[in-house]
């Protein structure tokens, strides 16, 4: 009897826990990628180098280094998840202070990932949404302005 009163406890525990390591795994992911490419934003002075380039460029990046099959909108092309499970769906966002790009300015890039948990129950609408942010300031000027858009505080 004590056994049939304790599991229901125990698995509902290890679920919890299994689904707060898989969304700091996912900030992690993201926010490495966003860091490593923002940082490439900052220092190239190219043209040709835009904000969407950059977040193509994160999108394939975040999608072939992911432990879980992630679908990142803005990727050259998407995954096929095998293992059943539903996918990560993240969108990213490049964010500036201040257009055009000088030298000084903040910028940011931003995600927004969403999964169907394991144990549901606990959240809102049975949907795990996590956010990420990296920041940096320009290294450089830059004139093209596409891709970019106004730093979002406090909302997506």
């Amino acid at each position: 009897m004590e056994f049939c009163l304790c599991v229901p406890v125990v698995l509902l525990i290890t679920l919890g826990v299994v689904d707060i390591a898989k969304a700091n795994i996912v900030k992690l992911e993201t926010t490495q990628a966003m860091q490593a490419w923002i940082s490439k934003a900052s220092a190239d002075a190219q043209e040709n180098i835009t904000g969407d380039v950059i977040k193509k460029y994160t999108a394939d990046y975040i999608q072939s280094t992911s432990m879980f099959c992630t679908k990142v909108q803005g990727a050259s092309k998407q995954p096929q998840c095998h293992s059943g499970a539903a996918p990560v769906q993240t969108q990213l966002r490049m964010e500036a202070a201040a257009l055009p790009l000088k030298s000084g300015t903040q910028i940011c890039m931003a995600a927004k990932s969403e999964y169907k948990p394991f144990y549901s129950g606990v959240y809102s609408g049975g949907k795990m949404v996590v956010y990420s942010r990296a920041c940096t300031l320009m290294e450089t000027n830059k004139n093209s302005t596409s891709g970019w858009q106004s730093i979002a505080y406090g909302n997506w």
